[in-house]
């Protein structure tokens, strides 16, 4: 971290991302990208981030919205960048969409901590640093600010931290009050003294670890709203399979990914800043859950754009799992082999045995093994599902049921 005394051009080099990204990306994780990786590095990221959320706000879709809503089971979006003009996709192993981009996604209902918090040099010249860590914390007593100086040898920056941390415990009444908090900074174990160094420094341990683990736990409110959270999310929300919109189910897909991986990183950037500041451990589950939620939904529009795509090059007797992933591909194939068989009426049995359905999968030629994992997975597939399955070149002939 930096010091009450930072270069002026840091300060200007920070001041021209929030003020050029502020609109786009939360200030705290600006904030936190430069302090990782310097100006240059955070302006290619944060460049990078506001271009995807900029995509994400023109495409209409909200996460937010996305889970637990009855109005939001329709995705829209773009032309895949992953696709062809042409519709084909790579190979059959090939994933729609992966978190390969650097993007980010900011939690709705993560509070950034304000500027001058984290920046308490930033306060008015000549002011000394017990002074401006006294506006900046106008709760906190004197005896706290100055035992935080002292603790943090006179750096301003790190001193706010500690009292940020002070500040969480009073505020959530888990701070320590009389003789167990007596000279003694919250979250922080004792020092020890030369007497029974080894007795104290294993009492020490025990304290730190019990401290660690106790030190923000749920209140009665978050722990019921983490729980309707979780049942509105057990069941996954359904994605539109209209015809012809494979390229934008797998753009919007791609877009996921990229705000998963985004939400991951970020998450392990605060884990990272956690081990020396508790509160950034608040941060990192909200940017983790955050990125789980982002995930289910880049995999359900990558099931979506690889429905569409087989739609588009199947017919009645022909389901064509082409350029789709193993598991789409798999789950596509028993699932449109039922809908068959269901559609053949009243006389099932001789229709299915006179004109079969053909499942195509591929020989696997020109994969980079020389052999198709669809074929296999697929045909295992059916069989287990009860089909009277023939194979073929590249193919399989479904003839009815066992």
């Amino acid at each position: 971290m930096g010091s009450a005394s930072a270069p002026r051009g840091d300060e200007e080099d920070l001041d021209k991302l929030i003020t050029e990204f502020g609109s786009l990306v939360d200030e705290s994780l600006v904030v936190l990208i430069f302090r990782e990786q310097g100006y240059q590095e955070t302006r290619k990221a944060l460049a990078e981030i506001s271009k995807d959320v900029r995509d994400e706000e023109a495409s209409g879709f909200d996460t937010g919205n996305y889970y637990g809503s009855e109005g939001g089971s329709n995705i829209e979006g773009a032309q895949s960048p992953s696709l062809t003009n042409s519709g084909s996709w790579a190979t059959s192993d090939y994933d729609i969409g992966s978190p390969r981009t650097a993007a980010s996604a900011m939690a709705d209902d993560f509070q950034p901590l304000a500027r001058d918090q984290l920046l308490p040099d930033t306060a008015d010249a000549g002011a000394t640093p017990e002074a401006t860590l006294k506006s900046i914390f106008p709760m906190l007593k004197d005896t706290d600010i100055r035992r935080a100086l002292k603790e943090s040898a006179g750096d301003a920056m790190r001193a706010s931290d500690i009292l940020l941390n002070i500040k969480h415990l009073e505020e959530t009444g888990q701070r320590l009050k009389g003789i167990d908090a007596f000279f003694q900074l919250d979250g922080f174990p004792a020092k020890k003294s030369r007497k029974k160094a080894h007795t104290k420094e294993k009492e020490t341990g025990r304290q730190r670890l019990s401290v660690d683990y106790k030190l923000a736990p749920l209140s009665v409110n978050e722990q019921a709203e983490c729980a309707e959270r979780s049942s509105t999310q057990s069941a996954p929300p359904q994605v539109s399979m209209t015809p012809g919109n494979c390229v934008d189910q797998a753009a919007m897909a791609e877009k996921s990914w990229a705000a998963a991986g985004a939400s991951y990183a970020a998450a392990s950037a605060a884990t990272r800043r956690g081990r020396s500041d508790p509160l950034f451990r608040q941060v990192a589950a909200v940017y983790s859950d955050r990125g789980r939620e982002q995930a289910a939904v880049a995999r359900l529009r990558q099931s979506a754009a690889a429905d569409a795509f087989v739609e588009e090059q199947s017919s009645a007797d022909v389901i064509d799992v082409h350029y789709v992933t193993v598991d789409d591909g798999v789950r596509i194939a028993v699932e449109r082999t039922q809908q068959w068989w269901v559609k053949l009426g009243e006389h099932r049995i001789k229709k299915a045995r006179n004109e079969p359905l053909r499942v195509v999968t591929g020989s696997g030629v020109h994969s980079a093994k020389g052999f198709s994992r669809m074929y296999g997975e697929v045909g295992a597939a059916l069989e287990r599902a009860g089909w009277k399955v023939q194979p073929g070149i590249g193919h399989y002939l479904v003839t009815g049921k066992k």
